[in-house]
């Protein structure tokens, strides 16, 4: 056997030579007479999670110890290895034969191609309609609803130990009260869909799980019981992706603090994904943050909304009733500077937002004015950690529905939150203003209006220190660095 040389666990296998070549640059392992040592996994960039994705399906090949394309030796509901995007059939476009329908019902538990149905499951397809109510399907052409106690269900090859988001789109389709069990054993998460986010009637959830097992069995089920065995929540567009938990370093003492590293976003839907409420951190689809409130939290991303920082930032649509927190480790006593940005996602979200942000027994105030076009302010919270843990949460005071849509929930985005000691928080508030001093100077002197407003609002009140600059200009964002 050839010796490997790559940055995390590249082994040959029958695939696409370009697919190998792209990722070679991410892996390092050592292969020699059967024998291979790796280092630790290190999560693709985005660019390389583009590049997997868009390769044609193969029969099999492998990249970071995980198998990806078609196996061909397990039976049809094993789905492809993992990679990131829909399951096997995800949005259910390859339906049942027309002798496995009794008009929309399934008569088959292997009816639908790649999933195995259980109980009373329709194959609804967009245009149908539910007396006068006319079922709409967010992606493509078709969809599934869950009866009584009816469950749809699919293996997938990942790896185990490691941690994966699954995002599925769902609907209710009666006035009760719907709830939708998720699991992969020994986890399983009962979502809550009663509270419609989007006039559609359609949302997508997040929720993730860490893999016991080398395959997988992921199990959608609908827990309720009612008089109508038709009235259940519709079901399309079931993704997973990767998680790789993100750790503190030397320039944020949080985990995940532009919020890059979360649940799979659909690129062809505009409503992002919900973050359902009491996620504990281990096993979050938002790693190292907890939802803490009675509402969801949106995960949301630059293709489709105004985000200050990267490609990812979450919106607080509930209200008080949607809080994200996360612990941090802190030294007792020590001052500490957080830091975040908080704006509007241009979703016609207008009003006078607030959003407050606690530091253990410290707190401040954010407010923003937003006109619904996008654009956000920073924001510093100066504070002495009481213990070496100190938790950091978020939530938005007021409630907001869209200007173009009252029917859809929407609130203030928080982005880019950092933490830092003292020492590391003095020079960047130096180097932030200095930046933004010099910018505004030369901008001035080359005869250019700018079209946004620096100022230093300090507002002292024991520990607490509020400063914000009013950053319209998305380039800004860069400064903060």
């Amino acid at each position: 056997m050839s010796l490997l040389r790559r940055r995390v666990g590249l082994r040959q296998t029958q695939g696409d030579p370009k697919l190998l070549a792209a990722v070679s640059s991410r892996t390092l392992a050592t292969a020699d007479q059967g024998m291979r040592k790796e280092s630790r996994v290190v999560a693709p960039t985005p660019s390389e999670r583009l590049e997997m994705a868009s390769f044609p399906v193969m029969k099999k090949f492998a990249v970071k110890g995980r198998d990806y394309g078609l196996d061909t030796d397990k039976s049809c509901h094993l789905a492809f290895g993992f990679r990131d995007g829909l399951l096997d059939n995800g949005n259910f476009e390859l339906g049942p034969k027309s002798s496995d329908l009794n008009k929309t019902i399934l008569l088959r538990p292997n009816a639908i191609p790649s999933w195995h149905t259980s109980g009373f499951v329709e194959y609804i397809k967009a245009g149908q309609k539910q007396g006068d109510m006319l079922l709409v399907v967010p992606e493509g052409y078709a969809a599934v609803r869950l009866g009584n106690e009816a469950s749809i269900k699919q293996y997938v090859k990942v790896t185990k130990g490691m941690y994966y988001s699954l995002t599925f789109s769902a609907a209710r389709t009666c006035a009760q009260e719907e709830r939708v069990n998720v699991s992969v054993a020994p986890d399983f998460g009962v979502l809550p869909i009663q509270t419609l986010y989007s006039s559609s009637g359609w949302d997508s959830y997040a929720w993730a799980f860490r893999a016991s097992y080398d395959v997988v069995e992921i199990l959608i089920h609908n827990p309720g019981v009612e008089e109508d065995p038709a009235c259940g929540p519709l079901i399309d567009s079931v993704a997973i992706r990767a998680l790789y938990p993100p750790k503190p370093t030397r320039d944020n003492l949080l985990k995940n603090g532009d919020f890059e590293e979360g649940a799979y976003i659909f690129p062809n839907t505009s409503w992002g994904v919900l973050i359902p409420p009491n996620i504990e951190d281990d096993n979050s689809p938002l790693p190292a943050w907890m939802v803490e409130s009675l509402k969801a939290v949106k995960y949301i991303d630059s293709a489709h909304f105004s985000v200050p920082h990267g490609l990812r930032a979450i919106e607080l649509v509930g209200g008080r009733e949607s809080a994200v927190a996360q612990v941090a480790r802190t030294v007792a006593g020590r001052v500490h500077l957080l830091t975040f940005a908080v704006g509007d996602a241009s979703n016609s979200c207008e009003g006078s937002m607030v959003v407050e942000a606690f530091a253990g027994r410290d707190t401040v105030k954010v407010p923003y004015e937003s006109k619904g076009n996008g654009g956000y302010k920073r924001a510093v919270l100066r504070f002495v950690a009481p213990t070496n843990r100190t938790r950091i949460m978020f939530f938005s005071t007021y409630y907001h529905t869209r200007s173009d849509d009252f029917a859809s929930l929407c609130g203030p985005v928080v982005d880019d939150v950092r933490l830092l000691s003292s020492d590391a928080g003095d020079i960047l508030q130096r180097n932030s203003r200095r930046r933004l001093k010099g910018k505004k100077q030369n901008m001035s002197e080359n005869g250019a209006t700018p079209n946004w407003d620096f100022e230093d609002e300090i507002q002292s009140e024991g520990n607490e220190i509020e400063e914000h600059s009013s950053c319209e200009d998305k380039d800004s964002n860069e400064l903060s660095k």
